[in-house]
């Protein structure tokens, strides 16, 4: 399938297949390229193991990969959003462009420290805190 720019409006896909292999791609892009991804699979696998060790019921588990799947979602979006900040307005410093990338930094900021409270709550049930 032949793609051109995005001025003629035609980098569009043809079916749903194209359309998923697009967005698996980029998503392999993004855990390969940026180092933030590669830290939340690390701690997402560390609290994994940790609801396995404290036997998670499946909705505790669901509700816990349903956030870190936000958590991944923004950061993908946070870093797509860096990128074409830094494209359009370049390498000079700009106060305003610094407060909009630290404002899409406090989201993805947000999502995690919830799931670390999510999770951290659900453990001092677990243990009998409650």
């Amino acid at each position: 399938m032949k793609r051109t720019a995005l001025k003629d409006n035609s980098y569009k896909h043809t079916n749903l297949f194209q359309a998923a292999k697009s967005a698996v791609n980029g998503l392999f892009y993004a855990f390969k390229e940026e180092r933030n991804l590669k830290i939340d699979i690390l701690v997402f696998l560390v609290l994994w193991c940790i609801m396995l060790s404290l036997n998670f019921s499946v909705v505790e588990k669901i509700i816990c990969c349903l956030n870190w799947a936000l958590i991944v979602s923004m950061e993908v979006i946070n870093t797509v959003f860096e990128r074409v900040i830094d494209r359009i307005w370049g390498e000079d410093y700009n106060e305003e462009v610094k407060i909009l990338k630290d404002m899409a930094a406090g989201a993805v900021f947000f999502l995690s420290a919830s799931l670390v409270i999510i999770v951290g709550a659900l453990c001092i049930v677990k243990l009998g805190g409650f």
